[in-house]
């Protein structure tokens, strides 16, 4: 990991009081489950202590930057567990979509719904209809401890969240799911 990337990251949301987070963002390729790399927002959340401390943020906290080196460093094998986690989540609302998709028409056409609630037996089929979007790594994370953000067709609003704990996947739901917990 280049050093320069992290300085390259940009403060969002400037909070007026010491009592917000802020963010430190910024853009990083990222190959999930073996797919074309794809550019993933990351964001480091900071809860600065003082005004003064958020006039001096610049990078990552270490811990934060141990967390996405780490993942870097173990993504195959984190993907193929997240894969395989978001393949029995989503056996399990497969029906709840499909159903909630049958009769609905855009522009007067039925919905093609396999190409947006797939029948599908085996996790690699999935890598079709999600992509990763944006992985968030909090202000005091546990070990191995982040939470990654996906674009799915089965729900464009809310879309896919998973949240890792100690690198294996701990909770699956909406895109969000730091909030949601």
């Amino acid at each position: 990991m280049k050093p320069s990337w992290y300085e390259e990251l940009e403060l969002d949301d400037y909070p007026y009081d010491v009592s917000e987070e802020v963010i430190l963002s910024g853009e990083f390729p990222v190959s999930f489950a073996g797919k074309e790399p794809a550019l993933v927002q990351v964001e480091f959340v900071l809860a600065p202590e003082s005004e003064e401390q958020i006039d001096e943020i610049t990078e990552p906290t270490t811990r934060q930057k141990e967390i996405w080196e780490t993942y870097l460093q173990q993504q195959e094998n984190i993907h193929t567990e997240i894969l395989q986690a978001i393949h029995t989540y989503y056996m399990k609302i497969e029906d709840q979509y499909r159903q909630a998709y049958a009769g609905q028409q855009a522009g007067g056409e039925p919905l093609e719904l396999e190409s947006i609630v797939p029948h599908v037996t085996r996790p690699q089929e999935l890598l079709d209809y999600i992509e990763l979007n944006g992985c968030l790594i909090q202000s005091a994370p546990g070990v191995g401890e982040m939470y990654l953000n996906f674009h799915c067709t089965w729900d464009t609003e809310h879309g896919l969240g998973v949240k890792l704990s100690d690198w294996h996947p701990s909770y699956i739901g909406g895109a969000y799911t730091l909030y949601d917990l």
